[in-house]
């Protein structure tokens, strides 16, 4: 499970994104990263709090940001 999103702000416990998006299933994972094509994405109505504990790794995404449930 990924999520894409704007970063806003963070704390040492957190970090909270705005126009976030839970994407359920990438595809190819590669093809989702170079092209941002995905199969399936639900976005959140309000920005969200991910624990940093929880992250295993973060990149860039260099598309628009998914706001269309898919």
């Amino acid at each position: 499970m990924f999520y894409t999103g704007k970063l806003a702000s963070e704390n040492d416990k957190f970090i909270f994104i705005e126009d976030a998006a839970w994407i359920a299933d990438t595809g190819r994972f590669y093809d989702f990263l170079k092209d941002g094509d995905v199969n399936e994405v639900e976005p959140f109505v309000d920005p969200v709090a991910i624990n940093k504990d929880s992250i295993v790794e973060i990149t860039l995404w260099n598309h628009d940001l998914l706001r269309k449930q898919k």
